[in-house]
């Protein structure tokens, strides 16, 4: 945990410490290695998003994301789910990618996060709004 919280500080650049993604990933790495499910998570991000002039490299972020799956976190189930619906960084599979959300949807703090993305999904699709699933969505029931 103490390597996840010096990768986090790092990651931040919270107190006297400036923000190193190369710190944070070494860190983060340690504590992934050891299993933490949170730090692969943020690792997979990392590589997702390019944080902190971190090249973007979407399957070393699907990699690690899955490691955070693999350990059950409901986050990272909500992402793969979504990165294996549109084959970034995964090879898509969809019919998987379905499962993997309804499962992140079970968690009451994913599922709020899920609905958001769905969400705004359903409202920058033409004519989305108004067909199911999206109006269950919007108005907050699982499907």
């Amino acid at each position: 945990m103490a390597a996840f919280n010096l990768g986090h500080i790092y990651a931040t650049g919270r107190d006297d410490f400036p923000q190193d993604m190369e710190k944070a990933i070494q860190w983060y790495e340690i504590s992934a290695q050891k299993g933490y499910a949170s730090a692969q998570y943020n690792l997979g991000n990392i590589y997702a998003q390019g944080t902190g002039g971190v090249a973007k490299d979407w399957v070393l972020a699907g990699q690690w994301v899955l490691k955070a799956v693999q350990r059950d976190h409901h986050k990272a189930q909500m992402d793969y789910g979504f990165m294996l619906l549109a084959g970034i960084g995964v090879p898509e599979n969809r019919t998987e990618g379905i499962q993997w959300l309804a499962k992140a949807a079970k968690d009451p703090a994913t599922f709020k996060l899920l609905q958001e993305r769905v969400a705004l999904v359903c409202a920058s699709t033409p004519g989305a709004v108004e067909k199911e699933p999206c109006t269950r969505w919007m108005k907050g029931r699982k499907p």
